[in-house]
């Protein structure tokens, strides 16, 4: 089947929950999605993921694939 907008795009799948919000280093606000995406990358692959992830972000050509939005608990909400 055709991509059609999506040829072209490099996704990134992850869970949101696994996100570790805030960054520990504000200066670097990819750090958490970094960390996440390079523990499921192979030993090869993990070294130079840091810099594609970034370009892909700054090109325009990364696609987010989000999982777990629904699980993350609502803004203004307490659990008790």
């Amino acid at each position: 089947p055709e991509l059609g907008s999506l040829a072209g795009l490099s996704p990134f799948h992850f869970h949101a929950g696994d996100l570790n919000l805030p960054p520990r280093n504000p200066q670097n606000p990819l750090e958490p999605l970094i960390e996440i995406l390079s523990a499921q990358a192979s030993p090869l692959t993990a070294p130079r993921l840091a810099k594609f992830i970034a370009a892909s972000l700054e090109e325009g050509t990364a696609l987010l694939l989000v999982d777990g939005m629904d699980e993350l608990p609502q803004a203004g909400t307490i659990d008790g």
